[in-house]
């Protein structure tokens, strides 16, 4: 089962994700707007698939962001519904975000830099493995 949020507005949120999970590998992908970490992780968590259930917990690769960890004050990101614990790999450049939800689900997400052009996200999504084997977007289910 394939789900996607987002809409066909500038400003919707571009996430793409498979709801089976396997240990190790890639569940989705995740295209923000922006490299305003903040922002970005607030739309995401308050538009995440509720049938997924509520993210309690993020963790991310801190280059690929503009803003910096400030010591214990951004430690927490507040959203509509809840504040989420939030921190980063150390020195890590790997494009990728996990989510942890309240069902105990831990969700790894390829970061599709914000910068990129339609055609280079397309190409970065359809070379990436999704946990089952299957490429995103393939409807070989």
């Amino acid at each position: 089962m394939s789900v996607t949020a987002g809409s066909s507005t500038s400003s919707a949120l571009r996430l793409k994700l498979e709801s089976r999970t396997m240990p190790g590998k890639i569940d989705g992908f995740w295209w923000p707007h922006s490299r305003d970490l903040y922002a970005e992780a607030t739309q995401l968590v308050d538009e995440f698939p509720k049938v997924l259930g509520r993210v309690t917990r993020i963790l991310f690769s801190a280059p690929d962001w503009d803003n910096e960890l400030n010591q214990q004050t951004k430690r927490w990101l507040q959203t509509k519904n809840s504040r989420i614990k939030i921190g980063s790999f150390p020195d890590d450049d790997t494009n990728l975000l996990i989510l942890r939800t309240d069902r105990e689900t831990r969700l790894v997400l390829l970061v599709v830099p914000p910068g990129s052009s339609v055609a280079d996200a397309s190409e970065l999504v359809s070379q990436t493995v999704l946990r089952d084997g299957n490429k995103i977007g393939s409807d070989e289910h």
